[in-house]
């Protein structure tokens, strides 16, 4: 991993015991946490520019009654961010939103430490990932309207 690029990556959660973990999880990682977060920040100011990557990890917490303009207004801003949504629980129409609004992973915040970095990595090689349970619970509910 060591000849990878280092991906800045911006944290937003609501609960700072989340923002914690994360930054836990992430260090040692070429996911190299942000001082900043979009909690914090005053959103007239950009939050960075140069070259690097750049990864926006938000907990759907932040944004509960408005996460695909969130993520719109965040793409709008940084056009070449990917951004993933971490949730708590899954809700296929919440998940529909945000990809229709060009979120580039949704993952669930069971999922582990050592998954989500690999979850990560395929965000940023330009993938577009989400849970697969998700997507079979889809299919079968899907098997189940068409009997």
């Amino acid at each position: 991993m060591s000849n990878l690029l280092h991906v800045v990556t911006i944290l937003g959660c609501k609960n700072s015991m989340v923002r914690e973990g994360l930054k836990h999880v992430l260090s040692g990682t070429r996911y190299k946490v942000h001082p900043e977060d979009l909690v914090q920040r005053d959103p007239a100011q950009p939050l960075l520019s140069g070259e690097a990557p750049l990864l926006l990890v938000v907990d759907a917490n932040l944004y509960p009654d408005n996460m695909a303009g969130a993520i719109q207004s965040l793409k709008a801003q940084y056009p070449n961010a990917r951004i993933v949504v971490l949730t708590d629980n899954f809700d296929l129409n919440a998940m529909m939103s945000a990809l229709q609004a060009g979120v580039d992973g949704y993952c669930l915040a069971t999922i582990g430490c050592d998954a989500l970095i690999k979850y990560l990595d395929l965000v940023m090689l330009g993938e577009v990932v989400f849970p697969s349970a998700i997507f079979l619970s889809a299919l079968s509910e899907a098997d189940k309207a068409s009997s």
